[in-house]
Formats: structure tokens, sequence, C-alpha cells
């Protein structure tokens, strides 16, 4: 009788260690997948912003327009999204957002010109 215990056990114990992989992979899969799409719209709303800035550059005569580096737009992009994604955005969360962007910008436009 011990016999046929042995296989069956052996048998329910590699389907529910199979069944247990497959659920972690599929939520792994799933995390990485949301992090790279975030990660992606984020990059794809900086190049948007950082082209429409430089656009608003060239409008406006007479006056010197820093443009932040793409990097900024990115940081402040991704952000925004995982604060969103965790629902965690709130005034308070985006005020701090928003300090941490403008000291982002002192720093550049504190930064010496490049001469070339």
């Amino acid at each position: 009788m011990d016999e046929v215990w042995i296989p069956f056990l052996s048998a329910l114990l590699g389907g529910i260690i199979a069944s247990i992989a497959a659920i972690v992979s599929i939520f792994l899969h799933d995390h990485f997948q949301a992090k790279r799409e975030r990660g992606r719209l984020a990059m794809v709303t900086a190049i948007e912003e950082y082209k429409l800035m430089a656009e608003a550059g060239k409008i406006v005569k007479g006056r010197r327009i820093i443009i932040p580096p793409l990097g900024t737009f990115l940081i402040d992009n991704l952000t925004l999204l995982k604060l969103a994604e965790k629902d965690k955005l709130t005034p308070k969360k985006l005020r701090d957002l928003q300090r941490k962007m403008d000291e982002i910008s002192k720093v550049i436009e504190e930064s010496p010109e490049e001469e070339g």
C-alpha cells in the first residue's frame, strides 16, 4: 500500500510546485510589463513636453529661455506616474515633486554655459 502513495504524493507535490511557479511567473511578468509600460509612457510624454517647450522658446523673442534637459522631464513624469499608479497622488506629494523639480531647474540655470 505504501508503494502506491509515493508516486501519488510525488505527482501531487510536483503539480503544486508547478502551479505556484506559474502563478509567480505570471505575477513577475505583469509587474515588469507594467514597469516597462510606465517607463515608455513617461519617455514619450517627456519627449513631447521637451518639443513643446522648444517650440515655445522659438516663439518668445528677446528673452532667453532655458530649456531643461530631457532627463528632467523624464524624472518628473516617472515620479508622477508612480504616484498616480500607487494611488498616492496627493496635493502634498505634488507640492514635494514641484519643489524637487524647482531645485533641479535652479541647478540647471546656475550651471555655467558651455563655450563652443
